[in-house]
């Protein structure tokens, strides 16, 4: 089995004898390309999901960035960067961070997955007379009441996140810096703190923080500190493109740091997997070009190479 989950909820399935299928439709509709066909949908491949010999399975995360491989984008691919710095006094937090984003992919995934569930789930049980329009914003509103999945996957991601960047202090402090005394307590102000960071890594994450990070701490103090982002009530909306596709969106608040939902807005149509997506991609490349940056020191390795 090869299914291909992307934005929206939309949804693609390799079904043997019959080809790819799009699933998020009351009746499965064949699908040549699914690349092409998200594509034409206004979509972008999120995940790919596939069984392996039918036992067990493996679910790769895509890049949200053209001409990058999958592979480049896991958490496990950073555990040989790491291992090239064994007796480096950062390790302990290398590992640390590592097993962060960990998270913050699996999260990511699941909210994924909560999409394409409620896509399919929706194409299945609702009976319209215009099932192949597309549905009009100004006299159709669909809502897919309590389903509180992507809810709690975007609350477990987004702290996911912020301890994700936080991790990265330790090693910013301990192995690239020359700064002594005790670490300080938040990414930025270790960035801020820091002296000897070389400039190009020093100005690339003052500007992941500053596009993603800042964003990403409202939300979580937000949720952590005030209310929760979907208001409690826990509506998806839902909507058909032509051809009686169904779709779904989380929407998230242009505002966070307003902290109350009566004053949130939603200005943006800011969608939670897209948000969520292209942030985890963000951050586990950070995290591979800060350990990249760092000294390898391995002598216990070197010493067993062939010359």
């Amino acid at each position: 089995m090869l299914k291909v989950v992307c934005e929206k909820g939309i949804t693609f399935e390799f079904i043997e004898g019959r080809g790819w299928q799009l699933l998020s439709t009351k009746t499965p509709v064949t699908a040549n390309d699914p690349m092409k066909a998200a594509a034409a949908y206004g979509v972008r491949p999120v995940l790919l999901a596939e069984d392996i010999l039918n036992d067990g399975s493996r679910t790769l995360f895509l890049p949200s960035s053209p001409g990058k491989s999958p592979f480049e984008l896991q958490p496990s691919d950073l555990t040989q960067l790491i291992f090239n710095r064994w007796n480096s006094p950062s390790l302990p937090h290398a590992v640390s961070m590592n097993y962060l984003l960990g998270a913050v992919v699996y999260h990511c995934k699941k909210l994924a997955e909560a999409y394409s569930q409620i896509t399919q789930g929706y194409a299945k049980a609702v009976h319209l007379h215009n099932e192949q329009q597309p549905s009009d914003p100004s006299s159709e509103q669909f809502w897919a009441g309590n389903r509180v999945e992507p809810f709690y996957e975007f609350e477990a991601f987004i702290a996911s996140v912020r301890r994700a960047y936080d991790s990265m202090r330790y090693i910013i402090w301990q192995a690239l810096v020359s700064n002594k005394g005790s670490t300080p307590s938040s990414f930025p102000d270790t960035l801020k703190a820091s002296t000897g960071l070389p400039d190009p890594l020093k100005a690339r994450l003052y500007r992941s923080w500053a596009e993603f990070g800042e964003k990403a701490t409202a939300y979580r103090d937000c949720i952590l500190h005030y209310v929760p982002i979907g208001g409690g009530w826990s509506n998806v909306r839902v909507y058909r493109l032509s051809g009686g596709i169904w779709t779904c969106s989380v929407l998230l608040p242009d505002n966070p740091e307003a902290r109350s939902i009566k004053k949130f807005t939603y200005n943006s149509n800011t969608d939670a997997l897209s948000y969520s997506w292209e942030l985890a991609n963000e951050i586990v490349d950070v995290a591979h070009e800060l350990i990249s940056a760092t000294p390898e020191l391995r002598p216990w390795l070197d010493e067993i190479q062939p010359d």
